[in-house]
C-alpha cells in the first residue's frame, strides 16, 4: 500500500516516478535525485534571506514572491498548489501572489486550466 501512494504522490506533484525492484527479501525504490530543487530551497531558505530583492526593473519584491519567482524558473508548469505545498506558503497567498506577478507584468501564464506554463517577463 505504501509504495503505490509514494507513486500517487509523486505523479501528483508532477515529480518523475522512482524506479522500483523487489525480490524475495527486500523493495527497492530509487528516486531521481532533483538537485535543482534542492538548489532552490537553499538559495531561496526560509529565514527571509530575500526580504527586500529587487526584480529585473529595480521594483522591491518581498521573501514569498521572491520564492514564487525563483520556483517558477526552475518549475514553470508547477500549479498554485504544488507551489504553495513545496515553498510551505498557504494556497490562498500564493493565488493572490500570482495575480499580483501577473498584473505587474513580472510572470505570464500561457497555459492551459489543467497544466500551467509560466513564464517569466521581468
Amino acid at each position: 500500500m505504501g509504495v503505490k501512494r509514494i507513486y500517487a504522490d509523486m505523479k501528483e506533484n508532477h515529480l518523475e516516478a522512482p524506479f522500483y525492484t523487489e525480490n524475495d527479501q527486500s523493495v527497492t525504490l530509487i528516486f531521481k535525485n532533483n538537485i535543482e530543487q534542492r538548489h532552490l530551497s537553499h538559495a531561496v531558505g526560509d529565514n527571509g534571506a530575500n526580504v527586500g530583492a529587487n526584480n529585473k526593473n529595480g521594483a522591491n519584491i518581498g521573501t514569498s514572491e521572491q520564492k514564487i519567482v525563483e520556483y517558477i524558473k526552475i518549475n514553470p508548469t508547477a500549479s498554485s498548489s504544488i507551489i504553495s505545498k513545496d515553498l510551505s506558503i498557504a494556497l490562498r497567498t500564493v493565488q493572490r501572489i500570482l495575480t499580483t506577478l501577473q498584473e505587474n507584468g513580472t510572470i505570464k501564464n500561457d497555459g492551459t486550466r489543467k497544466k500551467n506554463a509560466w513564464t517569466l517577463l521581468k
